[in-house]
């Protein structure tokens, strides 16, 4: 996000937090214990309402308004969490509660931005552990996802992140898809590449669904073409998967996915067979094709583009309804793990699980 973008996003957000308290001065004064509790119930609803449209709708109008109605879902639970605590520490007879309210609900939504903005810019490591029959001997990889350059996240946090990765002496790194946004200019983009090709271990690449900058034309024109873009994966020495597999060793198999998104994707009978007594590593960007996680008959399925919801309470909805949005689970034979990414989509907020790359060990079950 561009400092323009930014200070725009804090007005925004400190507009939002004026109107709300304009609005609510008439049924603050009255002192109604269940108006009080149903006008906290709105805002919460409205709160995870905005927060599914903000990251789940693809539409223009969204893109058109994204950062006021970012802004705006900030507030609400800020103002929400006034609310609560006013309800149980401000007794009703106070003559200063209203100024209370508006101050609790400043104060709180202060303290939400700086939360949410701090997770969006702290990246750490998860470590995991997966073991096998099918393995020899151990192998470390790192699976990095939604890294959204140019879009939520400063350019140095990008770069203290690669170096990390590096630091992990992996026997591979696998990146997940997204590295790169509808946002991220050229410059960004060939400089990220960059930076990654420096990583000493074999660097494997599956495409995400911004990637390639397709389809969000109403959002923000292209900075490079598909063409430039697979230049600069390859020539930092990169390998792209694409509906493929590589056997890395007499005992592991790497299996890349086209994105779920792409119209060239292949379904999985139409991908060459692989050995059926190594171990297959399956990086696919979406975990939810869940016919074609059953299908592939993965040991290992790594996924990342759901961010874990990114905003509070997204996570919690998306598991509700059915849709892995982070952490283990099976389908199958296949064992999937979807990552939180490290990053997030659009705004430079994120309020539920933490940015991570992670750093999975595959062991022989005999260790």
């Amino acid at each position: 996000m561009t400092a323009g973008r930014y200070v725009f996003w804090i007005i925004m957000v400190a507009v939002w937090l004026v109107v709300l308290s304009v609005v609510q001065i008439p049924l603050r004064r009255k002192r109604s214990l269940p108006l009080r509790i149903i006008i906290l119930a709105v805002k919460v609803i409205l709160g995870i309402l905005l927060a599914f449209v903000l990251v789940a709708l693809y539409i223009e109008p969204i893109f058109r308004f994204e950062i006021p109605l970012a802004a705006l879902y900030v507030a609400l639970f800020g103002e929400s969490a006034g609310d609560l605590l006013h309800l149980i520490f401000v007794r009703s007879k106070n003559k200063n509660r209203n100024r209370l309210h508006i101050l609790l609900g400043v104060i709180c939504t202060a303290a939400y931005m700086i939360y949410g903005t701090v997770n969006m810019q702290t990246v750490t490591a998860e470590h995991l552990t997966v073991t096998s029959a099918k393995l020899d001997k151990p192998y470390k990889f790192v699976f990095v996802s939604d890294l959204h350059v140019g879009s939520a996240q400063s350019m140095s946090t990008t770069e203290n992140t690669i170096r990390r990765i590096n630091e992990e002496n992996a026997d591979f790194v696998v990146l997940g898809g997204d590295i790169v946004d509808i946002r991220t200019t050229r410059e960004e983009m060939e400089k990220t590449f960059s930076l990654i090709g420096e990583i000493e271990a074999p660097v494997f690449y599956i495409y995400g669904n911004h990637d390639r900058q397709r389809d969000y034309d109403h959002v923000a024109k292209k900075t490079f073409s598909e063409e430039e873009l697979e230049s600069a994966i390859l020539s930092n020495g990169i390998r792209i998967l694409r509906d493929e597999w590589i056997s890395f060793s007499e005992d592991l198999v790497i299996f890349g996915r086209e994105d779920a998104f792409a119209p060239e994707r292949k379904k999985i009978d139409e991908i060459e067979k692989r050995p059926e007594d190594k171990f297959v590593l399956l990086a696919d960007h979406s975990p939810y094709e869940k016919s074609d996680i059953i299908a592939s008959k993965a040991d290992l399925q790594v996924s990342g583009h759901t961010h874990a919801g990114q905003l509070f309470p997204l996570q919690w909805v998306y598991r509700l309804l059915g849709y892995e949005a982070y952490g283990w689970f099976r389908h199958g034979d296949t064992q999937l793990y979807v990552s939180s990414g490290a990053s997030g989509w659009n705004y430079p907020f994120r309020t539920e699980a933490g940015c991570h790359y992670d750093v999975i060990s595959i062991l022989p079950d005999n260790i």
